[in-house]
């Protein structure tokens, strides 16, 4: 990685700054493009700005003259996305358009790795999920994210642009300030024994998996030989779902002194009930498989935020 430079949208949020890291740490050069930058990276190139901006993105690619690109930069909240779904759409969708084509016309680099979700899938009743199923997304930010791969899939088939998909499951880790998720609220809470509320009826399941775990994938993906990852989509997770109250549970037992009570909105709407990833595809690939037990990176994560002192949050109504 010692003679290639990494641009990052979204360099500021949770996988950007983790990735940011691990990359700085193998000898990479690390530009990060971030409306706002609350952690210092060593060595890190930091531009605040925002995607839809197309002077900026021209000045970044002209000035800067990274050699790949991971498109991270997002509106990332389910909640968010259908209380504001114009701003969604616009920061997801027309962001991604507007950065593709930047790339497009700078024309020189080695890969493009562009951030989809598992909730492009949709509801599917088969699990895990596997990348060859129909992508039948249909809640706003569901729609985004779908709509986000589909139109770099067509720039990689209309203008031979090296992209490459991720579909993560539900991130979690150090340096994640929304506290509507699930695993920062909760554990937030839990440090202020405040009530843990949530606005589900707290079944619904997801694919958790590391933010540390997340980089090394993104890692090996820029790392891979161009033939076997361009051009297609990659699952990033693991195979077991988890339901939201369980990972409640999982957080209060490794926090034992907290006080914290869980309370039950169940006033859920426009959120997929069941989802699990089938990451066989990546592991045959790459090698890549998550190495992180979950407990011990929960413990990891609550221990962040305590040495941090950051989760004095108004928040405690979760995103799930």
């Amino acid at each position: 990685m010692k003679s290639r430079k990494i641009l990052i949208t979204g360099g500021s949020g949770l996988i950007g700054t983790h990735l940011s890291k691990r990359l700085l740490a193998e000898g990479a050069d690390v530009i990060s493009l971030a409306r706002n930058h609350p952690f210092q990276a060593h060595g890190e190139i930091q531009i605040e700005g925002d995607v839809r901006d197309t002077g900026l993105l021209e000045e970044v690619f002209t000035r800067h003259k990274p050699t790949d690109l991971v498109h991270l930069a997002a509106q990332p909240i389910v909640g968010n996305a259908l209380s504001d779904t114009e701003s969604t759409f616009d920061i997801n969708i027309r962001g991604t358009w507007l950065l593709l084509e930047a790339a497009r016309r700078y024309g020189k680099l080695r890969s493009i790795i562009v951030a989809s979700s598992d909730k492009a899938y949709g509801q599917h009743q088969k699990q895990p999920y596997q990348e060859d199923f129909e992508l039948k997304a249909q809640y706003p930010y569901d729609l985004s994210k779908q709509a986000t791969e589909q139109l770099a899939l067509s720039y990689f088939h209309t203008h031979a642009l090296p992209v490459t998909i991720t579909r993560c499951g539900n991130t979690f880790g150090a340096y994640d300030l929304n506290f509507s998720r699930i695993i920062p609220g909760t554990i937030a809470s839990c440090l202020k024994n405040q009530d843990i509320i949530i606005r589900s009826s707290g079944l619904l399941q997801r694919c958790y998996i590391y933010a540390t775990d997340v980089a090394d994938a993104y890692l090996q993906l820029l790392t891979a030989p161009q033939n076997r990852v361009h051009g297609q989509a990659f699952n990033i997770g693991n195979p077991t779902a988890i339901s939201v109250l369980d990972m409640v549970k999982f957080i209060q037992s490794a926090i034992p002194e907290s006080r914290a009570r869980v309370i039950i909105k169940n006033q859920n709407f426009g959120e997929i009930t069941y989802q699990s990833l089938d990451c066989r595809k990546i592991a045959k690939v790459l090698g890549w498989e998550p190495k992180t037990p979950l407990h011990q990176a929960l413990v990891e994560t609550i221990n962040w935020y305590q040495e941090h002192g950051i989760y004095h949050r108004d928040t405690n109504d979760y995103d799930q």
